[in-house]
């Protein structure tokens, strides 16, 4: 459940800081380490909706 948590709020475009915070990590890094991945792919998301413009 905890991935799922964190990987739903950064999808969700939450910020990486109060993840972080939320999974008790002792500081960001550890958080972009983890889910960096899935940071990515919503950046990616978010060009692709640029191009439509």
């Amino acid at each position: 459940m905890r991935h799922t948590f964190a990987t739903m709020m950064i999808e969700n475009g939450e910020d990486i800081l109060w993840v972080s915070n939320m999974l008790g990590h002792k500081d960001s890094s550890m958080t972009l380490q983890m889910y960096a991945k899935y940071r990515k792919r919503e950046n990616v998301k978010r060009a692709s909706f640029l191009d439509n413009i």
